[in-house]
């Protein structure tokens, strides 16, 4: 009986060692991200707003410049291009929208990204960028 624990115990583990990881390669881009740098906004602006945006699901990014829940589906096309589309937000009131208004508007202009270490860099079409720091 012992044996066969053993044996039961010791396949369990080797199993659990031997499990795929993934090989998604574009797995430095899904994580949450503090926007530090964005148009006309300072950085002390965009930390009192506690703004970032969340790539950990591609199917429902999301992410808060200060008031709503912004939600929106991302595609990686290759290792330098992403697109985002239109989504949903939630639609509270708040008195100094700007931020969000901008990001909204600007989120699916965006085709270039680079993520180099802790900073994700996107640019849209125009050549605007958006700089994140990643939050972990």
């Amino acid at each position: 009986m012992n044996r066969a624990f053993t044996l039961l115990v010791t396949f369990v583990y080797i199993i659990a060692c031997n499990t795929v990881k993934s090989d998604d390669k574009h797995q430095d881009l899904k994580r949450v991200w503090m926007l530090t740098e964005f148009g006309q906004f300072d950085k002390n602006e965009l930390s009192k707003k506690e703004a970032y945006l969340d790539l950990t699901q591609p199917q429902n990014a999301g992410s808060k410049m200060g008031c709503n829940q912004l939600s929106f589906p991302y595609t990686i096309k290759n290792d330098k291009e992403i697109g985002f589309t239109d989504g949903f937000a939630t639609k509270m009131y708040c008195q100094d929208m700007q931020l969000e208004n901008e990001f909204t508007k600007k989120i699916t202009e965006v085709n270039q990204y680079v993520v180099d270490g802790q900073k994700l860099i996107l640019t849209t079409k125009s050549g605007a960028k958006m700089v994140f720091v990643a939050q972990d």
